[in-house]
């Protein structure tokens, strides 16, 4: 597609090139910039920060910008994964490192699905010296990020009980968020992310699509942010079960719609930053220990004040606002979310916070078969291990308001009891730093 008036073939690219960034401090703006050889395809991402606390200089931003270059650039690279990997300005071998393993397991579900079976051995960057962030002046300060669902606003609760001082924080500028932003009594900082129109373009004409690993795009995202809006610590809201594969291919390689989430990249991520970036910043999953039985029951129990402007259904959000309604009630996410909060409310209760009544309808059992590990693999979205549905099931089975409902009963034959007190503690291995550890005790 030399000229961008026909189809575009992603076959014709012999190379992905990273082409440099520029960073100005007056406006508070970063470019990122990309190529796509020979067809001399240019995107360029923008990235701003509103209402900027500080104006850093380059020599402070320059080591985040490098990291969140490569990290974003796993948007346009998907678009023909060309054989080769080239970068202007090479990073340190620590960074290619971690970027490549970003790549590698983050468009783990991509590849499957666009059956790109030799994407993980192409994917190898070019080793540099890289740039080193100079000492970290004094910064202090916790954001949470938001993105409307109940995990965040968990968080967000747990902080405000424990008396904290925090701040909000989001990339986009989702309807949705702002809705659920409005409801709690702290500043929201909102970063302004521009994709390249052309990556858009290029997928109407036939590029390579599919799942990227957008939380660890954003972890860059909030790295760069951080001296500019002047904090050091980001509480994340993670959950255990982000850590369960979807499916193991026969080589053993685990596809993981999650990988960005998972406790591996947040030590990744986070050790990188803290030995060459920046040794005061935090990044770290409040919620990573428990898993998501436990996380909605405290949802479900002490957080009803957002009951009525949350929503986790992905098919219903977008960055650029929410379409329609909040939950598009017959995804994964939605049948998920229903069937962990289901155990703690009242079917009435819980009909009027979706709309509908998912497990008393007949058509989504297929839908709840794929989530019980009944019917295929574990569906291709952030729900949580088939064992916790199972477990979930297993309640609403003893619960009287609940075991008659047609798809409660549908099920109620064909799985062997699962016992769910070990689905509604914490459990799991975390990197929570001391002084947060006991906010979570709350949860169980």
């Amino acid at each position: 597609m030399a000229d961008g008036s026909t189809g575009f073939d992603p076959a014709r690219c012999e190379v992905f090139r990273f082409s440099g960034w520029d960073y100005a401090a007056d406006d508070a703006r970063i470019e990122l910039h990309y190529r796509l050889v020979p067809d001399d395809i240019e995107f360029t991402e923008t990235i701003r920060f509103p209402d900027p606390v500080h104006r850093p200089d380059h020599e402070t931003m320059a080591p985040r910008i490098e990291l969140l270059h490569l990290l974003a650039g796993v948007s346009y690279y998907k678009a023909a994964c060309p054989p080769q990997i080239e970068i202007d300005r090479p990073p340190s071998p620590a960074v290619a490192r971690l970027v490549e393993t970003v790549y590698r397991n983050g468009l783990g579900e991509f590849a499957y699905c666009n059956e790109l079976t030799d994407l993980r051995r192409r994917i190898v960057l070019p080793d540099g010296t890289g740039t080193i962030a100079p000492p970290s002046k004094g910064r202090e300060g916790i954001v949470v990020p938001l993105g409307g669902g109940k995990d965040s606003l968990v968080s967000v609760d747990l902080l405000e009980r424990a008396g904290r001082d925090f701040r909000l924080i989001s990339v986009g500028s989702s309807k949705l968020i702002q809705a659920v932003a409005a409801t709690i009594d702290r500043p929201h900082l909102r970063i302004d992310r521009r994709i390249s129109p052309r990556l858009l373009e290029l997928n109407r004409l036939g590029a390579l699509n599919g799942h990227v690993p957008i939380t660890a795009i954003l972890a860059g995202v909030m790295l760069c942010a951080a001296p500019v809006y002047g904090f050091d610590t980001v509480v994340m809201s993670n959950e255990r079960s982000a850590d369960s594969a979807n499916l193991v291919l026969d080589d053993g390689f685990q596809v993981n719609h999650q990988y960005s989430k998972t406790f591996a990249f947040e030590k990744d991520f986070s050790d990188l930053v803290q030995t060459r970036i920046d040794p005061a910043f935090r990044y770290f999953s409040l919620l990573r220990g428990h898993p998501e039985l436990a996380i909605s029951r405290y949802f479900a129990e002490h957080c009803r004040r957002f009951h009525g402007v949350f929503s986790s259904c992905n098919g219903n959000f977008r960055l650029d606002g929410a379409a329609g309604d909040r939950w598009c009630r017959d995804c994964p996410k939605c049948r998920f979310v229903f069937l962990m909060m289901a155990p703690f409310l009242p079917p009435g209760e819980l009909t009027a916070i979706f709309g509908a009544n998912l497990l008393d309808d007949a058509a989504q059992a297929a839908g709840y078969a794929e989530l019980l590990g009944l019917a295929g693999s574990k569906p291709f979205e952030c729900v949580g291990e088939i064992a916790e549905s199972q477990a979930a099931l297993g309640l609403l089975l003893e619960h009287p308001a609940w075991q008659d409902m047609a798809v409660v009963r549908q099920f109620s034959g064909q799985l062997a009891p699962q016992p769910a007190g070990s689905w509604l503690t914490g459990l799991g291995e975390t990197a929570i730093p001391a002084g947060f550890r006991e906010l979570v005790d709350a949860l169980g």
